[in-house]
């Protein structure tokens, strides 16, 4: 516990290890975290106990909390929360959990409730943490009990959902959107249905039919109601169907190769990500980690040719592309505590960081894939990953980053890894969706769009200029205010996305008068069964069009335009530039739709999470959430990611076609507005923001 005192000018100075967390603030305050030894990692996330125990205490009928972290076999860890009541007071599971829900992020919520009479004590006074995790407590019955899956949709709809939402257990009272649900996952889970049961649902089912006993009734009362009929997955289609030799590449990826050949030598599509691992990093296992997941997804193997004036993929073959990983030594590599010397190393680090961002891929060259290791000592080093938008989406990198976690654990030699089955081939998709846009299912979306999106009006006067955006607000929404929202959300059977549109729609609205407005998203379009595993670009863009008017209250826009969002996923599958030639023939300018983008960057489904490594992620540096294509015609594009202490991002803008303190402006109404729609959200539009449009 004494340690060398790098601070001290005596050689032989000590400082003593408490276990106690801190850190220190700009204005040198140093602030408390609780004790080292009482952190845990849950999803990849890290939790302070304590801070639970905080929160809960604040709830009137408790009189005192412990929170346990607790690792089953097979399982994730799961916190346990022991909870004994004031005398005269009752509180059930679900009212705890809602409490923490409007507090705390979904990954830090307790999975379990147990209700004890006292605080079980050891012979020095202190909490005996062996007695909480005894048999005879874990036993303990709370007035809440799980009602688990009675029949067999029901069981077939919890392994689903077990599965998605990372959770150990589930009732099947529990609702898919507190469990941590959002659309992206909602839609993966409607497939799935669609695979096991082959009957399928729309997405807004599960919108309509939130819990497992709900969406069971549902699936069989659709089962009833037509013959069963097994769902035909990507590759199926693909073989069955297809007849070309899947050399073409992908309509987004079309798009995107066809902007790099215009704009050469420029890192328009590059996705960068760093993250700092602190710990005994066995840099071999890293480095056959990556290869393998490189071997394992066909789009990692890709390049990109021309023949002609036609784009052209060409596939490697696994296992020939060598070593990926690049491993470097900054300074002498070894541990110090020179203060200059780590100064110089960090910015040596930060210029190789933004080197690695705007150095372009070359898409003829395989993999579409730059992994670069900087070692600053045995147990300090920086990983920078850098992937061309032409092979990856945003799902797409959790997929990678849950299986170079899987993968690296098991080189490492950690016990109770589990196996990766092989993905399909993205080659398939790309086959299939070129197939699938000459159908009449294509034709029908098509005309679905084109009349939804008749008559629609551009939100800004004038026309647009192509180019990227030149001015840029960061954006910031509290964890508390989040989990308010989330909790609204909740009751009206909405998503936070949905909520947060409707946010920036009234904000819209209030600002410039349109009723009409039309705001592009980017959507995952993994409808298909099996594509939740695949890497690659599915994502497009759709466009969510709603007429709201200040006399309408909060909770009904957020109806509306959580009609507006079902009525877009049912449309995803159709590519953005398809729909914008059935846009023109039909008088419709699709530049007119792409003035306002947004998008929420969810929680991955499964962050980096190394073993015996602590990772903290630096972000994707250049454009964190990046929308799919089109974005050149954009004049505002909100840009949003959850994170576990709030919401972050950043409004970009053309500060040739609007101004950046009106825009400053807007965003400070968008938080404003939220904060009022959820202290009231029956009233008027017209009447939560406080300031006059300029």
């Amino acid at each position: 516990r004494f340690l060398p005192d790098p601070f001290s000018r005596q050689t032989a100075g000590r400082l003593y290890r408490t276990g106690d967390l801190a850190r220190r603030h700009a204005d040198g305050t140093i602030e408390c975290l609780g004790r080292a030894d009482h952190q845990v990692k849950v999803r990849g996330y890290r939790i302070e106990l304590k801070e639970i125990e905080t929160i809960l205490a604040g709830h009137p009928a408790v009189r005192a909390s412990i929170v346990e972290a607790r690792r089953e076999v097979g399982c994730d860890v799961r916190l346990i929360a022991h909870i004994v009541a004031r005398p005269d007071s009752r509180s059930s599971a679900s009212e705890l959990r809602e409490f923490l829900k409007s507090r705390l992020p979904g990954h830090a919520i307790p999975s379990a409730f147990l209700f004890l009479d006292q605080v079980p004590l050891n012979a020095h006074g202190k909490i005996d943490r062996a007695a909480l995790l005894a048999p005879a407590q874990q036993a303990a019955p709370g007035p809440d009990v799980a009602v688990p899956a009675r029949r067999f949709t029901e069981k077939v709809v919890s392994d689903i959902w077990i599965d998605l939402l990372k959770v150990e257990s589930i009732s099947v009272t529990d609702n898919f959107f507190d469990l941590g649900g959002h659309s992206l996952l909602a839609g993966q889970a409607m497939a799935r249905l669609a695979r096991a049961l082959g009957v399928s649902l729309p997405i807004k089912t599960i919108f309509e039919a939130p819990t497992i006993e709900s969406l069971a009734r549902r699936v069989d009362q659709a089962m009833a109601a037509a013959p069963r009929k097994p769902a035909a997955n990507v590759s199926g289609l693909a073989d069955a169907r297809l007849t070309d030799d899947g050399s073409a590449p992908s309509i987004a990826q079309d798009q995107m190769l066809r902007i790099e050949q215009n704009l050469p030598g420029l890192p328009l599509f590059n996705l960068p990500f760093a993250f700092r691992l602190h710990g005994p990093l066995d840099r071999a296992a890293l480095a056959q980690a990556i290869d393998d997941v490189v071997d394992r997804h066909e789009s990692l193997r890709t390049t990109f040719g021309w023949n002609g004036e036609e784009p052209v993929r060409h596939l490697a073959a696994p296992g020939t592309l060598g070593r990926v990983l690049t491993i470097e030594t900054i300074g002498d590599g070894r541990s110090h505590d020179n203060k200059r010397r780590k100064a110089l190393e960090f910015r040596k680090v930060n210029l190789l960081i933004e080197q690695e961002t705007y150095a372009p891929i070359d898409p003829t060259r395989a993999p579409l894939l730059r992994a670069r290791l900087l070692r600053l000592h045995d147990d300090d080093h920086v990983l920078l990953l850098t992937l061309h938008h032409a092979v990856v989406d945003g799902w797409s990198i959790g997929v990678l980053f849950e299986e170079l976690s899987i993968r690296y654990a098991a080189l490492a030699g950690y016990p109770s890894v589990p196996r990766l089955s092989p993905p399909p081939a993205f080659s398939d998709v790309a086959r299939w969706q070129r197939w699938w846009c000459g159908t009449d299912a294509a034709r029908r979306q098509a005309a679905d769009w084109t009349e939804n999106l008749r008559g629609a009006a551009p939100v800004f006067d004038g026309a647009s200029t192509p180019g990227a955006s030149t001015g840029h607000h960061p954006v910031s929404l509290e964890r508390e205010l989040i989990g308010r929202i989330k909790t609204f959300a909740g009751l009206h059977n909405c998503t936070l996305f949905m909520c947060l549109l409707t946010g920036l729609k009234a904000v819209l609205l209030a600002r410039t008068g349109r009723t009409d407005i039309v705001v592009a998203t980017a959507m995952a379009n993994r409808a298909q069964p099996d594509t939740d595993r695949i890497v690659g670009p599915f994502e497009n863009t759709v466009i969510v069009r709603t007429r709201i008017t200040p006399e309408l209250s909060f909770a009904q826009a957020l109806t509306l335009i959580r009609q507006s969002v079902l009525d877009a996923h049912a449309r995803q599958e159709l590519p953005f530039n398809i729909l914008a030639d059935h846009l023109e023939r039909d008088g419709i300018d699709p530049a007119s739709l792409l003035q306002v983008y947004f998008t929420l960057q969810n929680p991955l489904r499964q962050p980096l999470d190394l073993p015996d490594l602590a990772t903290e992620s630096i972000g994707n540096i250049a454009r964190e959430g990046q929308p799919v294509l089109p974005i050149d015609q954009t004049w505002l594009s909100l840009m949003l990611k959850e994170r576990p202490t709030g919401i972050t991002g950043s409004c970009n803008y053309k500060s040739e076609l609007l101004d950046g303190r009106t825009v400053g402006e807007w965003m400070e109404d968008l938080v404003a507005l939220l904060m009022a729609a959820v202290a009231r959200p029956n009233t008027p539009l017209g009447q939560l923001l406080s300031r006059r449009a300029a």
